[in-house]
């Protein structure tokens, strides 16, 4: 059983995403049930000072990759082994998008590591994306990375690099995915 809901004024906002039963833990990839938070898949604070910006605060997807968490917004209905073997799947901290055009986004993010409710790094992990959108009306870029500066990972890496295209002719749409992961300890 899932409930997404969410409360938008304009400036503020807030958005949660829950799931309940027995299949949450192996589904969502761990159980984060020590930390109260088993049924939770998001939940997030959302300010917007301006039009162009959206700071969002909590525990929130991705910005990486081509897939996510959830199949019925997926591409596609299964997932990849780039997916499960190289992306993360979410973060808490804080995360801004920033439309400087109607085919340009900025996205940053501070966060605590990745896949991880509570990281014992003792610092934040940073990331960075660039979005170019509907470019020639059939090209979509993004290109983007992600550092964990803290002495461990507890994701297993401690830089990635992301890189999807997505190409649509008509109903033909082709999506490629690139990802590249350092992990300094090795």
């Amino acid at each position: 059983l899932g409930l997404d809901a969410s409360f938008d004024t304009g400036m503020v906002g807030a958005t949660a995403f829950l799931r309940f039963g027995p299949s949450v833990p192996l589904y969502y990839a761990g159980d984060l049930g020590a930390t109260g938070l088993d049924s939770v898949l998001g939940g997030y604070i959302t300010v917007k000072p301006m039009a162009e910006l959206a700071i969002d605060a909590g525990y929130f997807g991705t910005i990486y990759g081509a897939e996510v968490l959830e199949n019925y917004v997926n591409f596609n209905y299964t997932r990849g082994a780039l997916y499960y073997a190289m992306q993360p799947f979410y973060h808490f901290g804080v995360k801004a998008a920033y439309t400087l055009s109607d085919m340009v986004t900025l996205r940053a993010m501070v966060v605590n590591g990745a896949n991880n409710s509570v990281d014992e790094n003792d610092a934040p992990a940073v990331g960075l994306q660039l979005a170019l959108n509907d470019i020639g009306g059939v090209f979509d870029l993004s290109v983007g990375g992600f550092y964990e500066t803290g002495d461990d990972s507890s994701w297993g890496i401690e830089t990635f690099f992301d890189t999807v295209a997505s190409l649509t002719l008509g109903d033909l749409v082709v999506l490629a995915n690139f990802d590249y992961n350092i992990n300094r300890s090795d």
